[in-house]
């Protein structure tokens, strides 16, 4: 289980964040991980609407292509039977 909003909102320091998370039988590592990476998508997810915004602004034309890095065969060609 992760922290709760008020619980971040309640830590003023990291020692705090570590009690918090022993109290609540949170996994500190996997807290730490989780709150990285939502950090950095934070950050993408705003670079891209700024590049979406300069796009349009620009009057330009683009093709973006994604690529899923699972295995449920996305960018597979079609088997011949």
């Amino acid at each position: 289980m992760p922290f709760t909003s008020d619980q971040l909102l309640n830590a003023k320091s990291r020692k705090d964040l570590f009690k918090i998370a022993e109290r609540h039988n949170i996994p500190i590592s996997k807290a730490i991980k989780t709150l990285k990476y939502e950090t950095e998508l934070q950050k993408l997810q705003s670079e891209m609407v700024n590049l979406q915004q300069w796009i349009s602004q620009k009057k330009l034309r683009v093709a973006v292509l994604f690529e899923g890095r699972d295995a449920s065969g996305k960018g597979r060609l079609c088997q011949a039977i």
